[in-house]
C-alpha cells in the first residue's frame, strides 16, 4: 500500500505544478532520443560432480524515438525497436549435449509526454505510451545424436504508464531519470515443434503489472531540434 500512495502522490504532484516553459520546450520544437545496446558474454563452469558446460550469448537492442512538442510542454510522438538474443550452452560431460536460443523482437508506438517544469535546468514529466511487438523465438537442443526443434511467435500490445525528472545541462539536451511502475496490455503465443508438426498450441493472456524496483528504472537522453529563440 505504501508504494501505492507513494505512486499517487508523486503523479497528482506533478500533474498540480504550475507549469512554466523552457526554451527547448516550446511548441514547434522536435525531441529526439532513443537507446542502443549490445553485449557480448561467454561463461564457462565445472562443479565437483564433473559437469563441464560453457555459455555463449549475445544481444542486442536499438531503440528510436521521434517526438514533436504540439503545444508548450507537451509531446506526442513515435517510437519504434528491435531486439535480437542469441545463445548457446554446450554441456560437455557426463553426456554432451548443445541447447541454441534465437530470440527477434520488432515494435512500433506512441507515446505522449507532458513536462512540468520547475527550475531553469529541472523538469518533471509524466508518460503514457502504447505498442505492439512481435516476437519470435527458436529452440533447438540437439543431444544423444538426436534434435529437437521448437517455434513459437508472440504478438503483444503493450501499455505503459511512467514519471520522471528531466535535467537540462545545455538548451539542446536533456538526461532524464524515468521510473515506470505500471505496465499492461495483452499476449498471444502460437507455439510448435517442427519434429512433431501434429504439435501446436496456442496461448492468449493479459498482464497487469505494478513494480517499484530497480528494474523498473532507466536512465537516457533526448535532444532538441529547431527549439525557438
Amino acid at each position: 500500500m505504501k508504494k501505492v500512495f507513494s505512486t499517487v502522490f508523486i503523479l497528482i504532484f506533478c500533474f498540480t505544478i504550475t507549469p512554466f516553459t523552457f526554451a527547448q520546450l516550446q511548441k514547434g520544437n522536435f525531441m529526439v532520443g532513443g537507446g542502443l545496446n549490445y553485449g557480448i558474454s561467454n561463461t564457462e563452469s565445472f562443479d565437483l560432480i564433473g559437469t563441464e558446460s560453457e555459455l555463449k550469448s549475445n544481444v542486442f537492442l536499438l531503440k528510436p524515438k521521434l517526438g514533436y512538442l504540439i503545444t508548450d510542454n507537451l509531446v506526442i510522438g513515435f517510437e519504434g525497436s528491435y531486439s535480437e538474443f542469441w545463445q548457446r550452452v554446450n554441456v560437455q560431460s557426463p553426456s554432451e549435449s548443445t541447447s541454441i536460443t534465437d530470440i527477434k523482437s520488432i515494435g512500433a508506438g506512441a507515446f505522449m509526454r507532458k513536462f512540468f517544469p520547475v527550475q531553469d535546468k529541472f523538469a518533471f514529466f509524466g508518460q503514457f505510451s502504447s505498442g505492439y511487438l512481435s516476437r519470435n523465438q527458436e529452440n533447438s537442443l540437439n543431444q544423444n545424436n538426436s534434435t529437437l526443434d521448437f517455434a513459437s511467435i508472440s504478438r503483444i500490445w503493450d501499455n505503459r504508464i511512467s514519471a520522471g525528472i528531466s535535467f537540462f545541462p545545455t538548451h539542446w539536451i536533456a538526461i532524464e531519470l524515468q521510473v515506470i511502475p505500471v505496465s499492461f496490455g495483452i499476449e498471444r503465443t502460437e507455439a510448435n515443434g517442427s519434429n512433431t508438426p501434429e504439435w501446436r498450441t496456442e496461448t492468449s493472456s493479459s498482464f497487469f503489472n505494478f513494480d517499484l524496483n530497480t528494474s523498473s528504472i532507466f536512465i537516457g537522453a533526448n535532444f532538441f531540434i529547431n527549439r525557438k529563440k
